[in-house]
């Protein structure tokens, strides 16, 4: 189906695109004629739009060589390719390390596979690897566009991230992790109490970074600062909060905890 819809967690902002009978949480939001769609929704084309920006905003931030023209490579790969995933391998070119993510363990890793190691099992395409010997998989079904994962046995999970929102968050931690400066911040006081922690904690450090709108998860924020070259990423729950700073200016970092004081 092709249509407006609100997704889950990501507030009261209107989507357009294809949505499938699977993907709906409510077929109505609050009384509006637009149904709520589970998080892992189908990318619709502002979202891979918002995706590539964000990318090219990384890439500038980390000075990162131009963009191979990977036009040729993807077409020949000769199985098919999502327009979401076949935009994000274009985007990032030959900078591997916007897919491959930094290891969260001694023991665990994640790894995206590179364009000539995509691969198709039951109409699912296999983009990620998790883990050394018990492996974990990340693809996106062909048909529906969902998220799925693998760990005996291919499954949906309704929760999970949709492909352009999970590789923005990728690339956000890995270009904080490639910054000269960077580190992580427990928030913790009276902003979590509020209705809406994100927003009160994206208007606190305003001063110092603006939200990036592309980006729209009720609970997560990302935020950026061209002009100093530095990047946020922000978590707030209930009961606590984490904020992941890189920045090119070791200033920036020190201006963060006196506003965080």
């Amino acid at each position: 189906m092709y249509g407006k819809f609100f997704v889950d967690n990501q507030g009261d902002k209107i989507f357009e695109g294809e949505y499938f009978e699977s993907e709906i949480l409510n077929q109505q939001f609050y009384g509006k004629p637009y149904p709520q769609l589970y998080q892992n929704h189908t990318n619709c084309k502002e979202e891979i739009e918002n995706m590539i920006i964000l990318i090219e905003k990384i890439r500038n931030m980390l000075d990162l060589d131009d963009k191979s023209d990977c036009d040729s490579e993807l077409e020949n790969l000769d199985i098919e390719i999502p327009e979401c995933v076949k935009r994000f391998y274009k985007a990032k070119g030959t900078n591997t390390g916007l897919v491959t993510s930094i290891p969260v363990s001694l023991t665990k890793s994640e790894y995206y596979f590179q364009p000539d190691e995509l691969y198709i099992e039951n109409y699912i395409l296999v983009f990620s690897s998790t883990g050394k010997r018990k492996k974990k998989y990340l693809g996106i079904d062909l048909k529906e566009k969902h998220l799925m994962i693998k760990d005996k046995e291919w499954k949906y999970e309704e929760c999970m991230e949709s492909f352009c929102e999970l590789m923005s968050e990728k690339a956000v931690i890995f270009a904080i992790n490639m910054m000269p400066f960077h580190e992580r911040f427990r928030i913790k006081g009276k902003e979590l109490s509020e209705l809406n922690p994100i927003k009160h904690l994206e208007n606190k450090f305003s001063g110092l970074w603006q939200r990036f709108e592309g980006y729209y998860n009720r609970y997560n924020s990302i935020l950026i600062n061209e002009e100093c070259k530095s990047i946020a990423w922000l978590r707030a729950g209930s009961h606590f909060g984490d904020i992941l700073i890189g920045s090119k200016d070791k200033d920036t970092i020190e201006k963060f905890k006196e506003i965080n004081n």
